[in-house]
């Protein structure tokens, strides 16, 4: 399933990212991330699927124990990174798949169960186009949670939905409206009434990956269900703090 990120309208100032955590167990600089992520009806922005700026933010933890919602969500910035189009890396990642698309902003929270038919994959350099990687802090000894964050801005006639993944850890994903992040309280993302998985926690499909990086290495198999009648795109949540040591429970995208 795909969720709406969506668009950044610089005229009115609306800023509407999702975002989601990860744990950090080994002190270093993280130099790329990869996402994953569908634009419903398969409809590109000029028929370019790179025809789109993202904007990643990292955050700070606010632990549900310390969040006066309950649940944890992103607190203080402490990264930014603007990538504009033609400053990162477009693949298309599977197709002939038939994936749900999910809309969580009010008034509308739109489920759709046949969204897209197509999964891309988008990888951002961090220590390029005037960005610098940022220096991550969590040791196996004192480990650190962070969010990432990404919002878009693209032609309006286009909808650009982050994938989730069926790799789930820690709490959900989050999204919300406004200005900046504390405008309004970001809500918790959760599978919508009618699909298969009502209820249950989202998570987001990425990789967060620091040198050596890892172009080469195949992110999934596309045909691994190639019998099947109906395919369904789920890239897993993936954090890898350091290369070529993988910490244990490493899995890679997959589609089924």
């Amino acid at each position: 399933m795909d969720v709406r990120t969506l668009f950044s309208s610089v005229g009115f100032g609306t800023v509407v990212p999702l975002a989601d955590d990860f744990l950090s167990e080994q002190p270093g600089p993280i130099t790329e991330v990869h996402i994953w992520g569908s634009w419903l009806n398969d409809y590109l922005p000029a028929d370019d699927p790179g025809s789109i700026d993202f904007f990643l933010t990292i955050y700070k933890d606010i632990p549900a124990d310390e969040s006066d919602t309950g649940y944890s969500m992103p607190g203080e910035t402490l990264w930014e990174g603007s990538f504009f189009r033609g400053n990162f890396e477009t693949r298309l990642y599977a197709e002939n798949l038939e994936e749900g698309w999910y809309d969580p902003y009010p008034p509308s929270s739109v489920y759709e169960p046949s969204g897209d038919t197509q999964c891309w994959q988008y990888n951002f350099k961090l220590d390029e186009g005037g960005n610098e990687p940022f220096i991550q802090e969590g040791t196996a000894t004192n480990p650190i949670v962070y969010w990432l964050g990404i919002r878009v801005q693209h032609s309006m006639e286009s909808e650009f939905g982050w994938k989730t993944s069926e790799k789930h850890w820690n709490d959900d994903a989050v999204w919300w409206i406004g200005s900046m992040l504390g405008t309004t309280v970001p809500g918790e993302l959760r599978y919508p009434d009618s699909h298969p998985l009502q209820g249950e926690s989202i998570d987001l499909a990425f990789v967060v990956v620091p040198e050596p990086a890892t172009h080469s290495a195949d992110p999934g198999r596309a045909g691994v269900a190639e019998a099947q009648a109906v395919r369904r795109c789920s890239p897993r949540a993936e954090v890898v703090h350091q290369l070529p040591a993988c910490p244990a429970g490493r899995h890679r995208p997959v589609c089924r």
